[in-house]
C-alpha cells in the first residue's frame, strides 16, 4: 500500500501533462486528462490535487465538467473555435491524406461531444461558481 500514493501520483503528472500539451495539440483532449490527473492525485497526492482544483484558470472548468458534466456555452465556443483552427492548420501542414481524414474525424467527433454537452446558462454559471467556491472551502477550507 506504501507504493500506491507515489504511482498515482506519477499517473496524476503524467495525465495532467497529457492534458497540457492537448492544449497544444488538437487531438488530445485537455479537460478528460485533468479530471483523469485530479482522480489520480486525490488518491495520490493531496498537494497536488488541491493546486489543480483551485487552479485559477482551470479549476472551476475542471469542477464544473466533473460535477455538471455541463461547461458555460463561451468555453464550448472557445474550445470548438480552437480545435478546428489546430484541426485545419495541422491538415493543412501533414502531407499524408490518411491523417488529414483522421484529423477531420477526430474533429468533428469531439465537436459532436461537445455541442452535445449540458450548457450552464448564465443563472447555472452563478450557481456553479458559488457550488465551486463552496466546494474548495469544504474541501480544501480556503476562499477563493
Amino acid at each position: 500500500m506504501g507504493l500506491a500514493r507515489p504511482v498515482f501520483t506519477a499517473f496524476g503528472l503524467l495525465f495532467f501533462g497529457l492534458g497540457f500539451i492537448g492544449m497544444f495539440i488538437p487531438v488530445l483532449p485537455t479537460i478528460p486528462f485533468w479530471l483523469l490527473a485530479a482522480a489520480c492525485f486525490m488518491r495520490g497526492s493531496s498537494r497536488m490535487y488541491e493546486w489543480l482544483m483551485t487552479h485559477p484558470q482551470y479549476g472551476e472548468y475542471i469542477y464544473q465538467y466533473r460535477e455538471a458534466k455541463a461547461i458555460s456555452m463561451r468555453t464550448k465556443v472557445t474550445a470548438i473555435g480552437a480545435l478546428w483552427v489546430g484541426i485545419l492548420l495541422s491538415i493543412w501542414i501533414v502531407p499524408l491524406v490518411a491523417v488529414k481524414i483522421f484529423l477531420a474525424a477526430v474533429a468533428i467527433a469531439v465537436t459532436i461531444y461537445l455541442a452535445n454537452l449540458e450548457t450552464l446558462q448564465y443563472g447555472d454559471l452563478a450557481t456553479a461558481r458559488a457550488s465551486y467556491s463552496d466546494f474548495v472551502r469544504a474541501e480544501f477550507g480556503r476562499e477563493l
